[in-house]
């Protein structure tokens, strides 16, 4: 706890070996990714498991079939002993796509594949870290690279549910920039995204921390769309918005007693708030707020929904 070395170890068989990731499981394992050489010099992913005591308990190679990799990527718990995996194949799945497509991995406790998820296409692609959110699915981000010059890469970002199936794919690129790449995230209490990485502008030697505010899909302007008329299910609360769009006058169902309702800019910055005493329909008067989107929150005990609504 104050930053004193207790133990550390190296895991070497003659070969190189790479560690990229570690997170601790629920049974208080140390969980490590990286990648390993093969006499060839040719990475694969490779995962190891030690005790928190830093003894050894297992090691996974994934040196079979397509699955020598350049390298492994970022791991995470999305469950009991269950962990996820990026990583790319050593292969070309169509004529002209990029040789080595990204993909993600579902691992069981054994580290064995459950299921993968090829993102292939003719640019390379590269994903710095993925996790689980609070919906069950993954997100990832990373780069995609520029179809004609490697040298240009932009951020992407993408999203699966827990079965794997894709859901949505983004790219972005930095203000006056040429050069860009995302290395890490996080889910946002509207369920949005919060993204940082690095913005360079390479013709005036200038390179820039960028961060990026998305909403739960992936979008940056809010054109994935918005739904007219919410209905959602979370934490067993169910609660109803309408309208959405709203001009004047949002009504809100919900099944709970007691509760509370608050409305934030996109800033984060409360702008309403409301009290539920009882079991009804609350109707908020929203006519004063500016026009745009806002992000509603309804808290009634530990269950908590949020929405997205569009003020016009």
């Amino acid at each position: 706890a104050f930053g004193n070395l207790l133990w550390q170890r190296t895991l070497g068989t003659g070969v190189d070996e790479q560690s990229f990731h570690v997170i601790e499981n629920y049974n208080h394992q140390l969980v490590i990714s990286g990648a390993k050489a093969d006499f060839n010099n040719w990475h694969h992913p490779y995962m190891v498991m030690y005790d928190l005591q830093g003894n050894l308990i297992t090691t996974k190679d994934f040196n079979q079939g397509a699955l020598n990799s350049g390298g492994a990527g970022e791991i995470s718990n999305s469950g009991i002993k269950e962990y996820t995996l990026n990583a790319t194949l050593d292969t070309i799945i169509n004529v002209n796509d990029h040789a080595n497509p990204q993909y993600i991995a579902k691992l069981d406790s054994s580290f064995n594949i459950q299921w993968k998820t090829i993102y292939n296409s003719p640019e390379g692609k590269g994903a710095a870290v993925n996790r689980e959110l609070n919906d069950g699915g993954i997100a990832m981000v990373g780069f995609k690279y520029n179809s004609l010059n490697h040298n240009y890469p932009i951020g992407w970002i993408a999203k699966m549910d827990s079965s794997g199936n894709k859901l949505w794919e983004h790219f972005y690129k930095g203000l006056n920039a040429d050069i860009c790449y995302f290395t890490d995230f996080q889910e946002t209490f509207d369920h949005g995204f919060i993204v940082c990485g690095m913005s360079i502008d390479s013709i005036n030697h200038n390179q820039e921390s960028w961060i990026v505010k998305l909403d739960s899909n992936g979008c940056l302007d809010g054109s994935c769309g918005i739904n007219t008329g919410t209905h959602e299910i979370f934490y067993n609360l169910q609660l109803t918005v309408y309208p959405n769009p709203v001009h004047d006058l949002l009504h809100i169902n919900t099944d709970e007693n007691v509760g509370e309702i608050k409305i934030y800019d996109l800033m984060g910055k409360e702008v309403l708030q409301q009290i539920v005493d009882r079991r009804r329909e609350t109707i908020m008067e929203v006519f004063n707020l500016v026009s745009g989107m806002y992000v509603l929150r309804f808290t009634s005990g530990k269950k908590v929904f949020t929405s997205k609504i569009l003020k016009e």
